[in-house]
């Protein structure tokens, strides 16, 4: 068993609360010159990140700075790196997280930033030494995690100056390891290897594997039942990653992560709070009752206009949210929601067996609509409010036949729909009763409650990370999950969790 402290080192790096932990999350999935590829899912990874440091390791939202895309400037990253680790005391913690390409070269190691440009690699890309190395060891700060997925196999296949490139090199993160107490880095892959991405996880291999772990859902890595050390984690990911690959991919090359950390000195740097017995708590609820039989599931997610297969290189992508923005990115995804509508259509006949005259079918620019007795399913493109240069997508499918719901039914969609809804019939009179039953549940089985008198909200989340948004003005219960559940299992893993909140017998 690694030599990790017990509970000084618990104080040192769990135990923060809210300001004391400090975090940047760079993503980078579309570049500014075409001449350097896309990394897949490079933002999905960063916003689930994101949510995790918020969620789980309960960092302030206002101590996670983001910067996305055409955010990540070479500038904007090195002014912002360089000022926060400056401003470090010796209490905090620092959390780095980065998604893109990195690469050795010139004598040190780089990562890329958004405005990185084919022509002028060298001047273009961040040393990796000046914005984080040396900061943090001139710095107070001696406690920092550092998470890479990154490599160079990419960028050599696609710059013409290959010889500037070659793998991270890790005797330059082993001397950062050596200056502080408590810090390790995890990089994606190994030398030579590529880090890949995958659809259906809809995200990078090695992401959803490092966020399953910090989220306490892999058991095998816990150390008596509750602790995520330095050396658990680089133990777990060097062992799930190429058996996933090998036995969920058709991938024939390997990616295997690894890690710099200090076997001497392993410390603790997460604490997982799971339920202090299995049994079935007894609750008095007031009844939850659910008041009709559909579901609704729902999936937003942004895309850069980039992708669409209407854009051409010789446009420009629009700067700022307008009529005329969005029109433009309608018209540029036109073809693509219009081919996602065909698909659920033909699926709809294929798998669920209908005919042509029980679907209802239409297409427009904004989207498009499947309806039909089994469900309904609703497409609608406009533009991101955050980014204009994105498309967001958004998609509700109504199940009005539960009965039909197999577990084929996924395949009809090619989307993952991860946030489910139903109505239900609670009363304002219950509020404090039923606050206090969700914190009793919370109590029995380490789950969290927030609740919100001022706008009759409840939020819980339970121990494997699923999360209960009771509405009362809206009478409607909406459940999120962090996994990748298929719409069959997502629907039994909701009904065992409403079950686990009322004493009624409830069923779909």
């Amino acid at each position: 068993m690694p030599n990790y402290k017990r509970p000084t080192t618990i104080e040192d790096m769990d135990k923060f609360i809210d300001d004391k932990t400090r975090v940047i999350i760079v993503a980078i999935e579309n570049y500014r010159y075409d001449k350097i590829s896309r990394v897949r899912h490079a933002l999905n990874d960063a916003e689930a990140f994101k949510e995790l440091v918020i969620n789980d390791f309960n960092v302030k939202p206002e101590n996670v700075k983001t910067f996305f895309d055409k955010y990540a400037t070479k500038t904007a990253l090195e002014d912002e790196l360089i000022y926060e680790i400056r401003n470090l005391k010796s209490d905090d913690r620092f959390i780095f997280y980065y998604a893109g390409h990195g690469f050795y070269g010139d004598g040190t190691n780089k990562l890329t930033a958004w405005d990185t440009s084919d022509t002028n690699f060298s001047e273009t890309t961040l040393t990796l030494r000046d914005i984080l190395i040396n900061p943090l060891k001139e710095s107070d700060c001696n406690k920092s995690l550092i998470f890479l997925d990154t490599c160079s196999k990419y960028l050599s296949e696609e710059i013409v100056s290959r010889d500037a490139i070659s793998n991270i090199d890790e005797k330059e993160l082993a001397y950062l390891i050596s200056q502080s107490e408590y810090c390790a880095t995890y990089i994606s892959c190994s030398p030579g290897e590529k880090s890949y991405s995958d659809e259906n996880l809809q995200h990078g291999i090695w992401t959803y594997h490092l966020l399953e772990a910090l989220r306490g859902n892999e058991k095998e890595l816990l150390k008596e039942d509750k602790y995520i050390t330095d050396t658990s984690l680089r133990d777990y990911l060097r062992r799930s990653v190429p058996s996933f690959i090998s036995e969920n991919t058709d991938i024939k090359d390997s990616q295997t992560p690894y890690a710099k950390v200090d076997t001497a000195n392993s410390f603790i740097i997460h604490e997982i709070h799971p339920p202090e017995n299995e049994e079935e708590t007894e609750t008095d609820f007031p009844s939850l009752e659910i008041s009709s039989g559909r579901v609704r599931l729902l999936n937003r997610n942004a895309v850069s206009v980039k992708e669409a297969s209407g854009y051409k290189s010789s446009h420009w992508p629009p700067d700022k949210v307008s009529a005329s923005g969005e029109q433009f990115i309608r018209n540029a995804f036109e073809e693509d929601t219009s081919d996602e509508i065909q698909t659920v259509y033909q699926n709809t006949k294929e798998i669920l067996g209908l005919r042509r005259k029980a679907i209802k079918k239409e297409i427009d620019i904004e989207g498009g609509v499947i309806e039909n007795d089994i469900f309904n399913y609703e497409l609608t493109v406009s533009q991101n409010n955050e980014y204009p240069a994105y498309a967001q997508f958004e998609r509700e499918l109504t199940i009005n036949d539960l009965s039909q719901v197999s577990p084929e039914f996924d395949d009809v969609f090619e989307i993952k729909l991860k946030s489910l809804m139903v109505d239900c019939n609670v009363s304002e009179d219950d509020y404090e009763d039923i606050v206090e039953q969700f914190e009793n549940l919370a109590d029995s089985e380490n789950g969290k409650v927030i609740d919100d008198d001022r706008n009759l909200t409840i939020k819980y989340t339970s121990v494997d990370g699923m999360v209960l948004f009771l509405n009362f003005n809206e009478k409607k219960i909406y459940i999120t999950t962090k996994r990748n559940y298929r719409i069959h299992d997502f629907i039994e893993r909701t009904e065992l969790l409403i079950n686990s909140i009322s004493k009624n017998e409830f069923s779909f």
